[in-house]
This record gives C-alpha cells, structure tokens and sequence, in this order.
C-alpha cells in the first residue's frame, strides 16, 4: 500500500543484486579457488581432460622422442622457475590444426601440434607454457569455472561429497572453448610469464613473436564455406580467439619487457 517503500525495497534489492553479481562472486570464487583441496581441482581436470579426449582433441603426430624432449625440458627448466604445490603435466593433441594451448586447474597443460610446428624455437615455446602456468599459479580458470557453478558448489559446501565436482568438469571443457579468460587475468598470466623468463634469461621479446604467429596463421583464419553455410575457418578463429586473444598490448608488454631485459644483460 505504500508505492514509496515499495520503490525503495525494489532499489535497494537491484543495488545488491548487482553488488553481488559485480563484487562479491568474484571474490567468493578466488576464495574458493585457492582454498579447494587438490583431490577437487585433480578431479575435475582428469575428467574435463577425458572429455576433451573424446569430443575436440586427436593423438598427437609429434615423433616420440620429440615429446620426450619437450617433456624434460619442460620439468627441468620450466617447472623450477615456480614453487606452487602443483602436479604439472604436458599434454600433446590435435585440435583440428589450430594453435593453440590451453591450462587445467590441477596444473595439466594441453598444447597442440600446430603452435608447435609455428615456433621456431624452443625460447617461444617455452613463453606459451610459462603464460599457462601463470594461469594456474593465479586459478585464473578454476575462478571462472567457479563463478559459473555456484549452485555445484553451494552443494558441494554443504554436502561434503567431492564426487560432486564431477559436474563442475562437464562445464570446464565449455568453459576453454566457448569463454575467454578477463582481460585482468590474461595480463596477469602475461606478468608471470614475461618475469619468468626474465628469470630464466630468456628474452621477452620471444612471447610477442609467438603470439604475433599465432595471430597470423592461415589456419585460423577465414577459408571456404562449409555445407552448412558457416566457415570452417571461423569456428577455428572462434577457437583460438577464446582462450589466446591476441592484442597489439600484449606484445607492447613484452616488448617493454624485453627492453628490460636487455638493459640487465648490458649492466
């Protein structure tokens, strides 16, 4: 009966909404994603990886020995450069010869043949894993997925049952593919990467260089029309576009770094 109180209640309930929305499960979500147990984060990557398996990615065609090689190196020169408690593992697959590299929450990074067979060196290589490892020292992916699950993870909070995380690895592999990480998490993840390597004396300059080929590659780009009326060569765009945007910003960034870097070296 009183239109004024009304007003007011509906405001106030739009004003916390929004408060809510904007402030508080963003901060909800980095709480949970650095407090969730290992065994949680270990699940819903072997099943988001197993899915993965069975929808978008093929086996590898890289030589054995080739993903041996970069497996060590990986382990021996990478890894040491951060003190996170994570089980780090490299992945080799196929996804329909696009370039591309992509991390799960427990610490599995997923690279695919054709970023490979772009680099030209081992240096721009190891500047797609470093920036995937600063997505998972940051849970930069486990906080996204979380935001999106609330209601898994209310039930999981009150239940106990870490065999409910199950459902949370159905969205991840959504997640990778049709979402993109915020522009605040891509330069944090660019951060780490670039001081890490500053760290490893690997010029910084190797970062935009990749990213600039990964930005340029015919396969990523439009080709011919599909049957269906949609380009193939946009899903691959789509693709790429969702978890690596490549921006002239970002390879600003690298570039300063790399200036860095080479007054250090000249000191």
């Amino acid at each position: 009966s009183r239109w004024r109180w009304v007003a007011v209640a509906l405001l106030v309930t739009l004003i916390s909404g929004f408060a809510t929305v904007r402030r508080g499960m963003p901060w909800a979500s980095r709480e949970l994603a650095f407090a969730m147990p290992a065994s949680a984060t270990g699940m819903i990557s072997g099943q988001a990886l197993e899915i993965l398996d069975r929808t978008i990615l093929e086996e590898s065609a890289l030589p054995d020995a080739e993903q041996q090689r970069l497996r060590e190196h990986f382990r021996t020169t990478l890894l040491p450069l951060q003190h996170e408690a994570f089980n780090y593992r490299l992945h080799f697959r196929r996804m329909s010869d696009v370039p591309n590299a992509f991390a799960l929450p427990a610490g599995d990074i997923i690279i695919t043949d054709r970023l490979i067979e772009l680099a030209d060196s081992q240096d721009e290589i190891d500047a797609v894993l470093l920036h995937e490892i600063g997505h998972v020292v940051h849970r930069h992916g486990l906080q996204q997925l979380l935001h999106s699950s609330l209601m898994t993870i209310a039930i999981l909070m009150i239940s106990g049952d870490v065999s409910a995380t199950g459902n949370i690895a159905i969205a991840l592999p959504v997640f990778l593919l049709e979402s993109h990480y915020s522009r605040e998490d891509e330069t944090e993840a660019d951060r780490y990467a670039l001081e890490r390597m500053m760290e490893a004396g690997i010029d910084p300059v190797h970062f935009s260089t990749i990213m600039s080929k990964i930005s340029q590659d015919p396969d990523i780009e439009p080709e011919d029309d599909s049957p269906g009326g949609e380009k193939q060569g946009d899903t691959n765009l789509l693709i790429y576009l969702s978890t690596h945007p490549s921006t002239p910003e970002r390879k600003l960034q690298a570039e300063r770094y790399s200036s860095e870097h080479r007054k250090r070296l000249n000191k």
